[in-house]
């Protein structure tokens, strides 16, 4: 049976030190982006609020004290995968027990300006190193204060999304990757799909596929060159009008127009192939 671990909290996409560019490139796309957050451990974000879940374009500023720099070192994309915890220690003793390699809970903080004042929004979360996916960070995120981040004046968007449908994970061997994510996150059933496997995730569909059948996913909005990772994002929309009309006032040209989805190059998401799903 899935625990609450087994629910994608957010998708972390790096952006290195461009945080403008960043924010301009997602709000192109139509996503309605949280002001700049600024994290006790040297980084900046800025989030777009869905239902269930969010994306984080996660960054440094130069002139901010104690920069990350080692956080965003990876090139630009998903670069971090959260899920969800409601209880930090007592997940690191379970896996812990399960001989699995997680460290040992880390808290930190960020402020969150709103109307009646500034709040401190608080996190526990529970790293996995080394990572089961290579270049991309997993941990496990526990909101001590959820109330200053699931703001419903933040969950509206111009392109209509309401949540992260899938994510293409380029791998050398799908089932071994599969295999891993699964056990990390006490997933039982695993399902063959063409050129690799998937896992689902209390909706969110993850898909482990070998480097052609990647290309064949994302074909015709590839990625500047192959990589191993997060290379694709879907992004569930109510209305693929509301998503085309949304991109077309932001000056993207989408690469993929059906029945069922829409997707933009990499070159337009920060390193991400993203894609609007029905």
């Amino acid at each position: 049976m899935q625990g609450d671990s087994a629910t994608l909290d957010h998708v972390v996409v790096n952006v290195q030190t461009r945080l403008d560019a960043g924010a301009a490139a997602y709000g192109n796309l139509g996503f309605s982006l949280t002001e700049r957050g600024h994290h006790t451990l040297g980084t900046s974000n800025h989030l777009a609020l869905f239902q269930q879940d969010y994306l984080e374009l996660l960054g440094v500023e130069a002139g901010r004290p104690n920069p990350a720099w080692d956080i965003v070192a990876n090139a630009a994309g998903i670069q971090g995968l959260a899920f969800k915890t409601r209880d930090a220690e007592a997940l690191y003793r379970r896996l812990t027990e399960d001989r699995l390699p997680v460290q040992p809970p880390e808290e930190f903080s960020r402020p969150v300006t709103l109307p009646e004042g500034t709040f401190d929004a608080r996190f526990r979360v529970v790293g996995v190193n080394p990572s089961p996916l290579r270049g991309v960070r997993v941990f496990f995120c526990q909101h001590l204060t959820p109330h200053l981040v699931w703001r419903r004046e933040w969950q509206s968007h111009a392109n209509g999304a309401l949540g992260i449908a899938h994510l293409v994970v380029a791998v050398a061997d799908p089932v071994r990757g599969g295999e891993a994510f699964a056990r990390l996150l006490g997933i039982a059933a695993l399902r063959p799909i063409a050129g690799g496997l998937e896992i689902e995730a209390s909706g969110v569909s993850l898909r482990f596929l070998a480097q052609e059948a990647v290309r064949r996913s994302l074909a015709p909005a590839p990625l500047a060159q192959p990589k191993i990772g997060v290379v694709g994002m879907g992004v569930r929309t109510r209305s693929l009008k509301a998503a085309a009309d949304a991109l077309a006032r932001g000056g993207v040209r989408p690469k993929i127009v059906s029945d069922d989805r829409i997707a933009v190059a990499a070159a337009d998401a920060m390193g991400v192939v993203l894609e609007f799903v029905a």
